[in-house]
């Protein structure tokens, strides 16, 4: 069935969500599949704008959601095309997970001069820290998106940070007033989530009898320090039995290979490759570890809590410490300090805690329809959507 929708005109007088993005992969691709999802069960239409709709994410797409191909999501060319969606489907709300994107979005809204008693609101979701994403750029790449944040962000009707620090880090940079800054967590915990974690991987680490597995999930990038993960495994005493498999796919793929070779670790740590089904995994490892050097929420973390996994991870800003509750939850150990890292690893093999349960128990607030019941009331605060 052809999921792509490039011109059809709605009749239906609810309000309608649409969430635009240049594509649907990674982290985000997985909110935005959610989220979609979610809202067609509330009975609110959703369209998805993408600009590349090639993703295996859409096979976890509700039929209900439409999927329109955009054939670009640039701030300007891409302008033609959503100047007349706005015009021919007048959605309620358009909400954006990018600085291009949103730019795109706020200039298609003053073309398309839309009036009516409720005009069209364009919110902005800030997925990951901007300091440590602009520190990464070029200095004039820098200045530029810096300059498009402080020009364009305070015209969104809500910007939405994905966890408190986010929204902290972003009123750093850009003049917004706090009121209009909302702090959503992602929507990460889904319904089939338990279903899923049963299902067998058929993956030999995981057979009876193996050594406990440490599991990493996360493209193979900078921001997710893989390095000082595979040299804090190498610092783990040799009496302690014990397998890593990094579960991603990225740019650093050749750098970690010849890594594991040089530290020795080889038939101990793998790069798994990409995966359908982590949670799979998650459930049969001893302990989920995250690495980072910065993220803007951590959705493995949760999703190894949702499935009862213990969790390690380096105290990067800023999404780890609010989910495990300052260490609460979870042990926190300084970013880039392989020898803090290996002695937490050590010390949550010998005695994991806390108990499956309360992990389980702290990921509530977010599965997906206590985030999507805050997003509607933010999108769309004239409507109530059926529950």
């Amino acid at each position: 069935m052809n999921r792509f929708v490039s011109d059809s005109s709605s009749s239906n007088q609810q309000p309608r969500i649409a969430f635009l993005a240049p594509a649907l992969g990674g982290g985000i691709g997985r909110v935005l599949i959610n989220l979609s999802n979610a809202f067609t069960q509330r009975g609110v239409p959703v369209d998805l704008l993408l600009g590349k709709p090639e993703s295996s994410y859409l096979q976890q797409l509700s039929p209900q959601v439409r999927v329109l191909h955009l054939p670009t999501t640039h701030s300007l060319s891409g302008l033609p095309a959503l100047v007349g969606y706005l015009r021919r489907e007048r959605p309620a709300v358009i909400n954006t997970d990018s600085i291009r994107v949103n730019v795109l979005a706020l200039r298609a809204r003053s073309l398309a001069q839309i009036t009516s008693r409720q005009p069209l609101r364009v919110c902005a979701t800030l997925h990951n820290t901007y300091s440590r994403a602009l520190a990464t750029r070029s200095s004039a790449k820098r200045r530029s998106q810096l300059s498009r944040l402080r020009r364009y962000y305070p015209r969104n009707d809500a910007v939405i940070a994905v966890s408190r620090g986010v929204a902290d880090d972003f009123l750093e940079l850009a003049p917004l007033s706090p009121s209009r800054l909302h702090v959503i967590p992602n929507p990460v915990v889904t319904p089939g989530i338990e279903h899923m974690a049963a299902l067998d991987t058929g993956h030999p680490w995981l057979e009876p009898g193996q050594p406990p597995l440490l599991l990493a999930v996360g493209r193979l990038h900078p921001q997710k320090d893989y390095p000082t993960l595979l040299r804090a495994c190498a610092a783990l005493p040799r009496s302690i039995a014990w397998r890593l498999l990094i579960l991603g796919e990225g740019e650093q793929r050749h750098y970690l290979e010849q890594l594991i070779g040089e530290l020795d670790l080889t038939g101990r740590a793998a790069l798994g490759g990409q995966v359908d089904n982590p949670y799979a995994y998650m459930a049969r490892a001893r302990l989920l570890v995250l690495s980072s050097a910065w993220e803007g929420f951590g959705n493995v973390l949760v999703e190894a809590m949702a499935v009862g996994t213990p969790v390690v991870a380096t105290d990067c800003p800023h999404g780890p410490g609010e989910i495990l509750d300052k260490g609460r939850l979870g042990r926190l150990v300084p970013v880039g300090d392989a020898g803090a890292l290996a002695a937490a690893i050590s010390d949550v093999l010998a005695q994991p805690a806390p108990a499956p349960e309360v992990l389980r128990a702290a990921t509530e607030p977010y599965r997906v329809a206590n985030v999507a019941e805050q997003y509607a009331r933010l999108l769309l605060p004239h409507e109530r959507p059926a529950s």
